[in-house]
């Protein structure tokens, strides 16, 4: 059997070892999703998150969102997947070098930051305008400028 979507939204028991088994059978996935909250927090690690990547090269969507474990090492690994088309990692730690490493992503249309205030103005203007397919951003919670706002008019 194949799978084609894994979706793991707040389930707080999954560990890196329960992951890893499913990942066996999910070589040939497109969309994965592993949401978190403080009421709902994850045991998955930034190593079990880059092994989505590693296993799954087809990867169109991902959902990280209020993941506390991705790191900049998790989305430098998923921006590697030409594949991408939708990336969400909202209330995340990312960085600036998170943001910048998405810029080879060129077939990313959807970006959602929402509260990812670890990444600069000046990032996000070099990432958007290297990414032309780029249609759906969302930056909720962030400090959003007039210059940021220019390289979308």
């Amino acid at each position: 059997r194949s799978l084609k979507k894994i979706v793991l939204d707040y389930c707080k028991l999954i560990t890196d070892k329960g992951l890893f088994s499913l990942l066996k059978q999910a070589s040939e996935i497109s969309f994965f999703s592993a949401r978190a909250s403080n009421a709902n927090p994850s045991q998955l690690t930034d190593s079990s998150l880059s092994l989505v990547a590693d296993h799954c090269p087809f990867l169109k969507s991902v959902n990280f969102r209020g993941l506390s474990s991705v790191s900049d090492l998790t989305v430098v690994t998923f921006s590697k997947l030409n594949s991408l088309r939708h990336l969400d990692v909202s209330l995340t730690n990312i960085t600036s070098q998170a943001a910048l490493s998405l810029m080879t992503c060129t077939k990313l249309q959807t970006l959602r930051l929402d509260g990812c205030n670890g990444v600069s103005t000046p990032s996000l203007i070099s990432l958007f305008s290297s990414l032309p397919l780029l249609s759906d951003i969302s930056l909720a919670g962030c400090a959003v400028n007039a210059a940021l706002i220019r390289t979308f008019v």
